[in-house]
């Protein structure tokens, strides 16, 4: 089950098959998503797993998901279930949600995507990495990034991203400190056929997140922003 055309969705009263189309705020130019939340994030390095949590959720309303053990999954879930499953280390004990599991720096191997493959396995939808370097060494293009995200969304379904904000570069995002910050954020929409990205970030509120009280749960941003801020990492759309 892979990426749906705006087309589709539209066209889904009459006759196109779209788990979406009831269920999605759609204009012209836009999309966002309903029942998709922030969800703080309950260690300080724990963006990545509020990040799945939120996209679960999402999966959960449209009803997509492999097991009813996955509906609603917590945070605490989510943590467990990569500890488990993904067998990505122990995250009570300082272990973050990896972007990348391997030796190379630019790695196409999809099974080294973790979380990428956690959504897969819990999901009837197939998520995939895109940018594919685990410390600034991929190549993201906008156009490349824009059309996956929006692809993926008029399916219907959210979309994480991982990356590095840099307080005097294009990749700084609103109300962040002034120092490099690595962290996962997911979308669950867009503005202006994709020009702006909308994203939920868990730091908002987060436990031991420093600037906790500066940033949005959501927010939008521009296109070439989110691309910048992924270079560092990537997407999984």
């Amino acid at each position: 089950m892979k990426k749906k055309t705006i087309l589709s969705i539209m066209l889904g009263l009459v006759g196109s098959v779209c788990i979406a189309s009831s269920s999605m705020t759609v204009g012209a130019k836009d999309v966002r998503l309903t029942n998709m939340s922030q969800h703080p994030q309950e260690k300080n390095y724990w963006c990545g797993y509020s990040a799945m949590q939120s996209v679960i959720q999402r999966e959960s309303y449209i009803g997509n998901l492999r097991s009813n053990a996955y509906y609603n999954l917590s945070q605490t879930g989510v943590a467990n279930y990569m500890r488990d499953s993904m067998y990505v280390g122990d995250p009570y004990n300082g272990t973050e949600c990896p972007w990348y599991s391997g030796n190379q720096s630019v790695d196409t191997n999809q099974n080294n995507y973790k979380a990428s493959k956690a959504l897969s396995n819990m999901s009837n939808f197939h998520w995939v990495a895109y940018g594919c370097g685990t410390t600034g060494s991929g190549d993201l293009s906008y156009s490349e990034v824009k059309w996956r995200l929006v692809s993926t969304l008029n399916a219907g379904h959210g979309c994480l991203i991982s990356g590095r904000s840099n307080p005097n570069g294009s990749s700084y995002l609103p109300g962040y400190p002034s120092y490099f910050v690595c962290h996962w954020v997911a979308t669950d929409g867009y503005t202006n056929d994709g020009n702006y990205i909308w994203i939920i970030d868990p730091a908002a509120h987060g436990t031991g997140v420093s600037f906790r009280d500066s940033v949005s749960a959501y927010y939008k941003v521009t296109l070439e922003k989110i691309t910048d801020f992924a270079w560092y990492h990537g997407i999984m759309w």
